[in-house]
């Protein structure tokens, strides 16, 4: 090799160096309560859901007997197939997909002429214009 090609090559940074590592900070102990907070919080939204679910796949007369926290002696999908047959869901779920595609297709894209707006031109007030549109989207129409 030349001395140029191997001064360039010694110049030239590679891949293959292992980035700085970074520093964790300590966890606090404010920190640690908010996660166990969080937590706890977490648990006591699902688990209204996880024993509905749960009591679902039971049968009825054992759940009468033995209670809703006792160890299942058996877990089948027949409660879900009766509803399925006998109230003619997929009738109901092709409406709701008739409804709902279109509207949120629809939604998104009169939102991105809204949004295109708000980003490129100076519009007296489009920090409330943001709020309130981001509002509307949090809060169902019902509500409103």
């Amino acid at each position: 090799m030349t001395g140029v090609a191997a001064a360039t090559r010694a110049a030239t940074p590679t891949s293959a160096e292992p980035a700085a590592p970074r520093s964790r900070r300590p966890l606090r102990p404010a920190r640690i309560v908010l996660y166990v907070f969080l937590t706890v919080v977490a648990l006591g939204w699902l688990a209204p859901m996880l024993l509905a679910v749960y009591a679902s796949l039971r049968p009825y007369q054992e759940t009468a007997q033995y209670g809703y926290f006792s160890w299942p002696r058996e877990l089948s999908l027949d409660y879900y197939q009766q509803a399925w047959s006998g109230a003619e869901m997929p009738r109901y779920f092709r409406n709701t997909f008739f409804i709902t595609v279109p509207a949120v297709l629809l939604t998104l894209f009169f939102a991105s002429f809204v949004a295109f707006a708000l980003a490129r031109f100076k519009i007296p007030g489009r920090r409330t214009l943001l709020v309130v549109f981001t509002a509307g989207n949090l809060l169902p129409p019902q509500v409103m």
